[in-house]
C-alpha cells in the first residue's frame, strides 16, 4: 500500500451516508477499469480497457446485473469536491 494511505468511497445508501473501504479494489487494480457489485467493493470483472471489462462482465452475468464501472487511479491524489 502507498504508505499509510486507505480509499474510501462515500455512498448514500437508504438516505444514510457511508463510507466504504476501497483499498483492496485500489491495491489490486491500479489503472483498470473494474466492475463493481452493489456492495462497491467485490470486482466482477476487470481489464485495462473499458470495452473488455462490459466484454467480460456480459459473458459472465449478461442482462442479471447492471453495471457499474470505474476507472482506479494509477495513484492517489488528493480530491476535494463532488
Amino acid at each position: 500500500m502507498d504508505g499509510l494511505i486507505k480509499t474510501y468511497a462515500i455512498i448514500q445508501l437508504r438516505g444514510k451516508m457511508r463510507a466504504i473501504d476501497q483499498t483492496k479494489v485500489y491495491q489490486n487494480y491500479k489503472g483498470q477499469w473494474v466492475i463493481l457489485d452493489a456492495d462497491q467493493t467485490t470486482v466482477l470483472s476487470s481489464d485495462r480497457k473499458l470495452s473488455g471489462a462490459l466484454s467480460k462482465f456480459e459473458k459472465r452475468y449478461g442482462k442479471r446485473k447492471v453495471p457499474l464501472t470505474f476507472k482506479v487511479p494509477e495513484k492517489i491524489l488528493p480530491y476535494i469536491g463532488c
